[in-house]
């Protein structure tokens, strides 16, 4: 009678205490199992959605900087062809002050004979 007091169920004997014990482990066991397997799932939805977040951003900024590049670029061509259209009109004054130096009357009687071509033409 002690044994069945010690279990704090005097219907029973020990040995179906111990089943009903194990039954109740093995249950919560189970649930425990159950509980994990479910908050993996939701682990692991929730990093493969956080990937996908990070690849499009990740994608997105590479977009950005892709046009934001080849406006750089642009921008550089048309920056280098002005520059470059500069220094070829200054070399093309100055070759032309070095023609006129060199032969100030034949540049006089040429511009004045362009002057009277020009004015003849606009007259009609």
């Amino acid at each position: 009678m002690a044994e069945q007091r010690a279990f704090g169920n005097t219907d029973k004997s020990p040995a179906e205490g111990g089943t009903q014990v194990r039954e109740r482990t093995q249950e919560a066991g189970t649930q425990c199992h159950d509980r994990h397997q479910d908050s993996g799932a939701q682990n692991r939805d929730r990093n493969q959605e956080s990937g996908a977040q990070g690849h499009d951003r990740t994608q997105e900024a590479g977009t950005q900087g892709r046009d934001r590049n080849q406006e750089g670029a642009r921008h550089g061509e048309e920056t280098a062809s002005s520059q470059q259209s500069r220094e070829q009109m200054a070399a093309v004054e100055n070759s032309l002050e070095d023609a006129i130096r060199a032969k100030p009357l034949q540049s006089v009687l040429m511009a004045a004979g362009l002057g009277m071509l020009m004015a003849f033409l606009f007259r009609k």
